[in-house]
């Protein structure tokens, strides 16, 4: 049986020799727990064993706490919010575990050519990302188990570091127009073992996407958003993030309507578009 080593300096998994920051152990453990009695997840005894002393191991050092999180919720129609109608504040419940932070996302996406409707509007844009490359590569279970559900595990690779996330779904969020998910994200100083790694205990790739983005900073009434402008194969688009309000300011302000407003995520498009053309789902590559 392969041997489990937690120390805090991260985690040792000795016939692979892959070695973990205790960030990334922790995605993979509560998500093994998660499925570890679904029995559409076929692994052996041997390998069940292994699976839970690692969730085990996570969870017994895992504590919750509530926090408060402000939705643009109440909303009625894709275009409402132009009408100035007041926001419902929402509770949402995240957890907080020994070394790994939950955390919300609230974003909108655009089809979009470039960011003058944004400058023209009087928001002054400061890069804080140059334009740079970015492989993504979504895993999932066999039988789609995460696509299905609307959840998201990336593993992205930028100049040969990158990052793990895990995105799920937040119900309460529905009658926004605005996308927030729940985001767990950790570094990786090793993408392509990260992915192995996923893969032994039995993820599979399931869509990879491509793009070039470029990163500013936008500043309204002292907060500042987060705005990414997205070249990838099918069309150019730009993301806005940050607190909801805000978000629906500077939509409001920049003369955005309710109908171009996309929720929809980049394997998302890419699945409508393939469908479109009577094709199976395509990677969306350069």
């Amino acid at each position: 049986m392969p041997a489990l080593e937690d120390s805090t300096s991260g985690i040792s998994w000795s016939p692979t020799g892959y070695h973990l920051d205790r960030l990334a152990f922790y995605i993979v453990a509560d998500t093994l727990r998660l499925y570890a009695r679904s029995e559409t997840v076929k692994v052996k005894p041997a390998e069940t064993l292994v699976y839970r002393a690692a969730c085990d191991t996570a969870i017994q050092q895992k504590r919750t706490l509530t926090r408060t999180l402000v939705l643009a919720d109440g909303i009625d129609s894709p275009q409402s919010y132009r009408n100035n109608k007041p926001l419902k504040m929402t509770q949402v419940n995240t957890a907080t575990k020994a070394g790994m932070q939950t955390t919300i996302e609230t974003e909108v996406k655009l089809a979009c050519g470039d960011l003058s409707r944004l400058v023209t509007a009087g928001f002054a844009l400061t890069i804080i990302k140059p334009r740079h490359f970015e492989d993504n590569w979504l895993l999932d279970w066999p039988d789609q188990t995460l696509f299905r559900q609307g959840a998201a595990l990336r593993v992205r690779a930028v100049n040969g570091k990158g990052s793990v996330t895990f995105k799920g779904i937040v119900p309460e969020s529905e009658a926004s127009p605005l996308k927030v998910r729940e985001e767990i994200e950790s570094d990786t100083s090793d993408p392509a073992r990260m992915i192995d790694l996923f893969e032994r205990v039995g993820f599979r790739r399931a869509f990879r996407y491509q793009k070039y983005r470029t990163d500013y900073a936008l500043r309204l009434d002292g907060e500042e958003l987060k705005v990414s402008f997205d070249e990838t194969p099918m069309g150019d688009f730009i993301e806005i993030e940050g607190d909801g309000p805000s978000i629906l300011r500077v939509l409001e302000t920049a003369g955005f309507l309710g109908s171009e407003i996309i929720r929809e995520s980049y394997p998302d498009l890419q699945l409508a578009r393939c469908q479109s053309r009577g094709v199976p789902l395509e990677d969306l590559v350069f």
